[in-house]
């Protein structure tokens, strides 16, 4: 039983990385205008192999975004960008966008942007 609100997306692509209580923890996250969206798995390194110029060119054209990594010590991390993905020699996005990661299971912990020019 959860103390949150029902906030999960309607229908999303099933997840090799988060549970389905880890996808409606982080949802209630989400601002407003993505907490119903559906979401749809854009790259993956299994299916479309490990290259930085591949993911941009599967994540082009696409915002909001989440990204989740799960890494050999299956630690689950990752954040949510407001604005597509580029190169850029500088920091970029709206404070909507975080950083997280899962703690033990399913206990979120969030770090929210900061003022521009400081780091998250």
């Amino acid at each position: 039983m959860s103390c949150l609100p029902d906030y999960k997306p309607q229908k999303h692509d099933e997840s090799a990385v988060l549970s389905e209580g880890m996808i409606h923890v982080l949802s209630y996250y989400l601002p407003a205008t993505c907490k119903l969206l559906d979401w749809k798995l854009l790259y993956s390194p299994k299916k479309h192999g490990s290259s930085l110029h591949t993911f941009l060119d599967k994540v082009e054209e696409w915002s909001p975004t989440l990204m989740v990594i799960r890494d050999t010590f299956g630690h689950v991390f990752g954040c949510f960008m407001t604005e597509e993905w580029h190169f850029c020699s500088t920091f970029y996005g709206t404070q909507e966008a975080f950083v997280f990661t899962f703690h033990k299971g399913e206990d979120l912990r969030i770090s929210a942007a900061t003022e521009e020019g400081t780091a998250i």
